[in-house]
């Protein structure tokens, strides 16, 4: 769940009152004077109401709908675009009030994300024709595969080529290595998806995959939302 889960139009139509000052502070790490915006977003019932601060100390984001502290250097033109980019904004967070992320996962997920760098591993390692040739082959049917197979194993120095697109091939994928949808059980699905076909990953590249299950959570998407239209807001305003 990574789209925008609420508009600017909506956004524009909730918060009637949106109050923006600046701040003058010290940066911290350099000593010199830098200035702070802060902006409070007032919804007229008594839920949605957001505080934001643009520092040299970072970004932080509280109210009703979560509270999120964002590292330094990561301010007003981080978050001013035209998408929202959870992904890379979470991995900016410093500390959180709750989990940002729900602890279900998607395998459906983990598994695209594992087949993307099988072939990226692949693509990397052999020749393209040989590449090719093996994309073919992990698509193909188990008739249509046990043929492939016996044809290039018969050729000559093709054995291990022929055995390395089994290997992966039979491995299967992470999902049929999960007992359950979990963040433990995805990342040691993947390590044993990975192990079987042969692929000596480290702990990055299969964190990376098991952690391409998660959803975000809707409160972080929400305040993703908020950032970045006030971001522009505020960058509009001092055009």
């Amino acid at each position: 769940m990574s789209e925008e889960i609420i508009s600017k139009e909506q956004l524009e139509e909730r918060y009637k009152k949106i109050v923006i000052r600046t701040e003058e502070t010290v940066n911290p790490f350099s000593g010199k004077k830098e200035k702070r915006t802060v902006v409070d977003l007032i919804h007229d019932g008594s839920i949605y109401y957001v505080h934001i601060e643009f520092s040299p100390f970072g970004t932080t984001y509280s109210g009703d709908m979560g509270c999120f502290m964002f590292q330094p250097g990561y301010g007003i033109g981080t978050f001013k675009d035209t998408r929202i980019n959870p992904c890379y904004w979470g991995e900016k967070i410093k500390a959180a009030g709750q989990e940002y992320f729900i602890r279900d996962f998607d395998m459906q997920n983990v598994d695209r994300a594992y087949k993307e760098e099988i072939l990226q591993h692949y693509e990397y390692e052999w020749e393209e024709e040989y590449f090719e040739e093996a994309k073919k082959a992990w698509e193909m049917s188990d008739d249509d595969f046990k043929k492939w197979y016996e044809i290039w194993h018969e050729r000559e120095d093709e054995e291990d080529f022929a055995e390395e697109v089994e290997r992966v091939r039979n491995a299967g994928k992470p999902s049929d290595y999960s007992d359950r949808d979990s963040e433990e059980s995805a990342y040691d699905a993947v390590e044993a998806a990975a192990e079987q076909a042969g692929l000596h990953w480290d702990c990055e590249s299969i964190g990376y995959i098991s952690k391409q299950g998660e959803e975000d959570d809707y409160r972080f998407l929400y305040a993703c939302c908020v950032l970045q239209w006030v971001a522009n807001k505020i960058v509009n305003k001092e055009k």
